[in-house]
């Protein structure tokens, strides 16, 4: 079933994009809003608590614990775990390829 869209993209108001982009069907929004959300309200939770909750000398071990985890961070390459979702993004694509009904066999 097609879905047209051509009544939401024909406004030219500034929200219009978000607006269509969260109307979508298909869109990746829907997919990450939940994730986006919670990353965005802890970094905003540790933020406030660096900034107003911390003395100095609280804010200089904070860093210097964010400088230990930045320097270990390259123990796992970016690659590595980039290959994992290759992996399942082209294994998920295989099975629904496999699950096409097809007319002859």
């Amino acid at each position: 079933m097609t879905i047209n869209y051509n009544l939401a993209v024909s406004t030219s108001k500034p929200w219009t994009l978000f607006k269509l982009l969260l109307k979508w069907r298909g869109s990746i929004w829907k997919a990450v809003i939940l994730e986006l959300a919670v990353w965005l309200v802890f970094y905003g939770i540790l933020s406030v608590i660096y900034r107003t909750a911390l003395n100095p000398g609280q804010q200089r071990t904070f860093e210097r614990i964010v400088q230990y985890c930045d320097s270990r961070l390259s123990y796992i390459p970016l690659n590595f775990m980039l290959g994992f979702f290759v992996t399942a993004v082209v294994n998920r694509w295989t099975y629904l390829y496999q699950i096409i009904g097809f007319i002859d066999k």
